[in-house]
């Protein structure tokens, strides 16, 4: 009984001690190498031209890219729900493209591109010259700084207090909201100078008819 014990004992330390092996494990990708994401890790950095894919069952509690690398989140860890990447931080040309799965807080520096169509997100600062381009996703705020770009494609938008359009391109700070291309709805708060620049994307329907009939298009804005 007492050996027994002691295995039983041995057997549950050894599996504490693989879950804290596990959550703390760390990866580095350089060149061009490639890693797809379904088990958790601490740390991941990527350099040079690295990818590395998050799927269902990964996670990156910590984010680094840089140079030109780049990292694509695809999915919940947990499938439908679950962090699949936390702090993620990037620099050079370094790439996040988002679409599914729920990220942490971002920061965009120097050249660095970040890319939204699904899933959902942290807050995201963008410094330097970093450019944003926003298609879908729950982004609940958007800090615009230095000579930063922020592009939001929808089906229209409806301007909070604070906001106003210039041509197409997004002036002051406040919320932001109404529809992407998918009919989901979104808001988002826009802060720091929010010279921000505003796409209006035609629907496929009409992106049709242009094409067959060159029809002009008209661009739907609501202020609110």
């Amino acid at each position: 009984m007492k050996t027994r014990r002691i295995r039983t004992v041995f057997a549950v330390i050894m599996m504490v001690a693989l879950t804290v092996e596990a959550s703390n494990a760390s990866f580095t990708l350089t060149d061009n190498q490639h890693l797809d994401v379904i088990t958790e890790y601490y740390l991941g950095s990527l350099f040079d031209s690295s990818t590395a894919d998050v799927h269902q069952g990964g996670c990156v509690w910590n984010a680094y890219v840089n140079d030109n690398a780049v990292l694509r989140v695809l999915d919940y860890r947990d499938g439908t729900d679950g962090l699949s990447v936390g702090r993620t931080r990037i620099k050079g040309n370094g790439q996040l493209i988002v679409s599914g799965g729920k990220t942490g807080a971002i920061d965009a520096e120097e050249n660095s591109r970040i890319m939204i169509s699904g899933g959902e997100t942290g807050d995201i600062l963008a410094f330097d010259n970093s450019h944003i381009d926003l298609f879908g996703g729950a982004i609940p705020k958007v800090y615009v700084g230095d000579n930063s770009t922020l592009n939001i494609y929808a089906d229209s938008f409806i301007l909070g207090s604070g906001l106003s359009l210039e041509g197409n391109r997004l002036l002051g700070t406040g919320i932001l909201s109404r529809q992407w291309l998918d009919g989901t709805s979104w808001t988002t708060q826009i802060s720091g100078n929010a010279e921000a620049t505003v796409m209006l994307i035609p629907e496929p329907a009409t992106l049709l008819l242009l094409g067959l009939g060159g029809l002009m298009l008209r661009k739907r804005k609501t202020v609110n």
